[in-house]
């Protein structure tokens, strides 16, 4: 039985929430397309993942195959936002791999997600201020990195002789704040895929 469903929200086709999930508000503001004459915004879009039925101790994920460097970045960014009958606050996590390969080579930074109430939804579906994007996308939910850590937790490793085939730390995450880090292999920020 397939348990995951992948496809794009944004506000033009999902602005308006209900019994299910919250409307789409949009994390940040809307670039304007300075390409037109007629003043108009991009529709701004996130990715959504629906997981059914996850066993305990499961996760699915999403790959964006893309090539980019973040060796000149200081700091990274990822809203997030959980909605379900049954989900509990930090009972599910989010998690954001950067590497080399999808596997063998990768820093990870996971956080626990609060989730967003239904009564969000009636808040959000009337006002689109800051206290909705705060009820749809809490800030618990957000990735929100100094890229440094990484580098922190990679010298750490190195220093210690640690084995590159296992994950790092072994007795757990290492806790930055309200993220939990962990590195495999040998990542290269410079060469992220």
């Amino acid at each position: 039985m397939d348990n995951l469903t992948v496809s794009a929200v944004n506000v033009e086709d999902n602005g308006q929430g209900n019994a299910v999930k919250p409307p789409y508000i949009e994390p940040l503001k809307r670039d304007r397309d300075n390409t037109s004459v007629v003043q108009r915004r991009l529709n701004e879009q996130s990715v959504q993942l629906c997981v059914t039925d996850l066993p305990d101790g499961d996760s699915r994920a999403i790959y964006k195959n893309v090539s980019m460097d973040f060796f000149n970045y200081r700091h990274i960014k990822m809203f997030m936002s959980v909605h379900g009958p049954t989900v509990q606050d930090n009972e599910v996590s989010g998690f954001l791999r950067l590497g080399t390969d999808f596997d063998q080579n990768f820093y990870e930074i996971e956080v626990p997600l609060k989730v967003t109430h239904p009564e969000a939804t009636e808040f959000a579906n009337n006002n689109r201020d800051d206290r909705a994007i705060q009820a749809v996308w809490p800030d618990q939910n957000s990735i929100d990195f100094d890229l440094d850590e990484l580098y922190a937790l990679k010298a750490e490793r190195d220093r210690e002789g640690f084995p590159l085939g296992e994950l790092y730390p072994r007795a757990g995450p290492k806790i930055v704040g309200k993220h939990k880090i962990r590195i495999y292999g040998r990542p290269d920020l410079s060469q992220v895929n």
